[in-house]
């Protein structure tokens, strides 16, 4: 499972995405172009180069901070504390997942590299890393205990299990656990720190399970969780609670895909910081990323970066209407295109930990560009004229 990089599909759709938007500009006879220029109709004496250039920065200094808060749309802080910790199904039932578990464990920050590479090269890995665990709950056909301290017992829903196995606990639609409270201690550290580390190893009882399946919930039922990995075909489901993705964490659903081709144990570590999801099967160098901010539906991101760039070709296209030298159009017109979209793209990316995406980048230009241009072949000429009066004004 290689780390998720920009594709030559993402590269397409998001550019074809911005071609729709061309178009659409094109079929709704430029309703916004023909509202803009009404605009600077009414309003043309008050129009001068200095003017509208403060404007353009002041819009792009406002973007750049609108940017900034975004990354917090991912954060823990809606997490409810009163959610009960599961394992094998939902709280109602309604949910099972079959197959074995033998632990799992939560901390309230993300693991280094060099300490998920402990936790897979020792049985007793939670003697070697220096990240305390909130949760530590080594499953065996007698203990459901947290060995940490801080979270109440697992104990049995359902009728008692009659498969016994020394590396785990067994679960099925006839019997789950459940904690007799609610996890609140766990709640609480993640939805402060807006971090974790979940390591847990289980083993697939079927391959093709659905709903998804729940292996590990945090949740109150089926439409209300702060947490759930769970098994939608033979592939690992992860759903997390944000202000973005709602108390059912559903709308950003994702997935690793054929995690669930053997019966064998698999030892999965989850982390997650600053919007990215790490998932890390068996070993550091099988894991799939996630960035959340950059799972939105392709439609989302457009108009996301519509409402940042599109107002912002449309103020650089009065801005090098006004410019008295070729020169400085054409360097207003590069520099009004490529640099704003080169620092929201370095923001998103400073801030969530991931590399910068080409396909972004060429969305924000593509939307700049095309409005610059069509809105720069509309304006009519009495400004290119106040230009020249405001000119032999001066001198």
């Amino acid at each position: 499972m290689p780390s998720r990089e920009t594709s030559p599909a993402d590269l397409f759709t998001n550019s074809l995405g911005g071609f729709i938007g061309f178009l659409c500009f094109y079929i709704w006879k430029f309703k916004f172009v023909s509202y803009i220029l009404t605009l600077i109709e009414k309003n043309k004496n008050r129009f001068s180069f200095p003017i509208v250039a403060i404007a353009f920065l002041g819009y792009l200094a406002t973007s750049i901070l609108f940017t900034v808060p975004l990354q917090s749309a991912n954060n823990l802080s809606t997490w409810d504390l009163n959610y009960p910790l599961i394992l094998g199904n939902e709280r109602t039932g309604e949910r099972p997942w079959e197959g074995f578990i033998s632990e799992v464990a939560f901390a309230d920050k993300a693991f280094s590299s060099a300490e998920i590479e402990r936790v897979f090269a020792s049985q007793n890995w939670w003697n070697n890393v220096d990240t305390p665990l909130i949760g530590n709950y080594q499953l065996d056909r007698q203990n459901y205990s947290d060995r940490a301290g801080n979270l109440p017992d697992l104990s049995w829903r359902g009728q008692l299990p009659e498969i016994t196995d020394d590396r785990g606990v067994f679960l099925s639609d006839r019997h789950w656990l459940q904690t007799d409270t609610p996890v609140n201690r766990l709640n609480q550290r993640l939805q402060e720190t807006s971090k974790f580390t979940i390591i847990t190893t289980i083993a697939t009882a079927k391959f093709q399970q659905k709903g998804p399946a729940r292996i590990i919930s945090i949740s109150d039922s089926n439409g209300r969780r702060n947490f759930t990995l769970g098994q939608q075909g033979n592939n690992l489901n992860l759903r997390l609670r944000t202000p973005i993705n709602g108390v059912n964490a559903q709308y950003l659903d994702t997935n690793v895909h054929n995690v669930f081709t053997d019966k064998q144990f698999h030892k999965l570590v989850i982390t997650y910081a600053n919007s990215g999801l790490h998932v890390y099967v068996d070993n550091l160098q099988n894991r799939y990323n996630i960035n959340l901010l950059e799972v939105l539906p392709k439609e989302d991101r457009i108009l996301y970066y519509g409402l940042i760039f599109i107002p912002l070709g449309a103020l650089l296209a009065i801005v090098i209407t006004l410019a008295k030298q070729q020169f400085i159009r054409y360097t207003l017109f590069y520099a009004g295109v490529l640099l704003p979209t080169l620092i929201v793209e370095t923001i998103l990316a400073m801030s969530s930990g991931r590399s910068f995406e080409i396909a972004n980048i060429l969305l924000g230009m593509l939307m700049t560009a095309s409005t610059t241009l069509i809105l720069k072949l509309k304006i009519p000429f009495w400004l290119r004229n106040k230009v020249l009066n405001f000119a032999n004004h001066k001198t």
